[in-house]
This record gives structure tokens, sequence and C-alpha cells, in this order.
């Protein structure tokens, strides 16, 4: 047992016994496997509707895709990828899709984005109302 005035040691709290040792490296093992491997994979769809005070009757029931933050050419988001999302939003059927911005990754992930290759795979992107878009921070 160590005394009060002992220093601990970051291997010794893997070191006091086989299953304190595992519940640490499965503590910091999630979050990092999380962050790095599961989260950036996901394509998530919510659905939401709206109650919009003052809205005109003629846009009841519009639909909006919004796509945002798509770091293409980061280690996540490939062209293959990133055709699967225009395929994914084009089946939603939306009237407008807005693009909110960071279409290209500034990380150097195996060189420079190809940024007509991203053009060219966002403009698949069909809303009957148009398809609009802005720039992020990652994209200047």
């Amino acid at each position: 047992m160590p005394s009060p005035h002992q220093h601990w040691r970051a291997g010794a709290i893997f070191s006091r016994g086989p299953r304190l040792g595992t519940v640490l490296r499965v503590l910091i093992a999630a979050p990092v496997l999380w962050t790095f491997v599961i989260e950036p994979r996901r394509l998530v769809v919510h659905f939401a509707t709206l109650s919009l005070p003052g809205w005109p009757t003629a846009l009841a029931g519009l639909r909006v895709v919004a796509i945002s933050d798509l770091h293409v050419g980061g280690p996540h988001m490939s062209l293959a990828r990133l055709a699967g999302v225009v395929a994914r939003a084009n089946e939603l059927e939306p009237d407008v899709i807005v693009l909110l911005g960071d279409f290209v990754s500034t990380a150097r992930f195996g060189g420079s984005p190809d940024v007509t290759a991203i053009g060219g795979a966002l403009g698949g992107l069909c809303a009957r109302l148009g398809v609009y878009a802005v720039l992020g921070n990652h994209d200047w």
C-alpha cells in the first residue's frame, strides 16, 4: 500500500488490477472511438415540422434539406461518400436544398481536395425551387 507521500504514476493505475485497468482503458477508448471513427461516418437525417407565425400558406409543407460541414477530402468524406449524401438528399424529394458551408477539408489528408470534383458532385443535387449555398470558414 503506497504511503500518502508517494506520487501516483500513470502506469500504477493500470497495474492495480485487471478489472480496473480494463475499465479505465474502455473509458478512454470509447470516446476516442466515437469521436474519430463512428460519429464522422454517420449520416444523420432529422425530420422536423415547423409552425411559423405569418408563414405564407402557399409555402405550407415546404420541404427543405440542409447539408452542412461535409469536409470532403478529410479522412471520413471521400467523393464516393459525397455521392451517397447527394443521392440520399435527392431521395427526400426536397423543395429547396441549402448547403451551409465547409464543403472542403482544409486539413491536408492525402493532398489538396479536388474542388472541381466536389462541385460536380454537389451539382447533382436536385430541388424543385433550387439549391442555395453559402461558404464556410473551411472554404476560403
